[in-house]
């Protein structure tokens, strides 16, 4: 972060991967890498452009090992795990000093 503040980049688009977030089942959330990432940006006055990975769900779910899959927006069935991400995330970093805008869809 510090080499990204020293040549001016004033934001940074991070990607919060689900499967990353909620790895290993649907009650453990860890988004420890997107805290630090956050805070590291905050520190270094660099906004981020947190954009949402609803498309692409944690492998437990049921989609395909590929990022990027377009499985969970063709069923139904899985518009409740994709709300409870997108909630779990919007709470987490609406209100961190960090957050510059929000993408809620990456290639639609």
């Amino acid at each position: 972060m510090d080499r990204a503040a020293e040549v001016g980049f004033g934001q940074l688009r991070v990607f919060l991967m689900w499967p990353w977030i909620q790895s290993q089942s649907p009650d453990h959330w860890d988004f420890e890498l997107f805290d630090n990432v956050f805070d590291a940006a905050a520190g270094h006055g660099i906004k981020i452009k947190a954009t949402l990975t609803a498309n692409s769900g944690p492998w437990w779910l049921g989609t395909g090992s590929a990022l990027h899959s377009q499985t969970l927006t063709l069923d139904p069935a899985f518009r409740g795990a994709m709300e409870d991400y997108i909630s779990a995330c919007v709470e987490r970093y609406s209100r961190h000093p960090a957050l510059g805008q929000w993408i809620i869809w990456n290639e639609p």
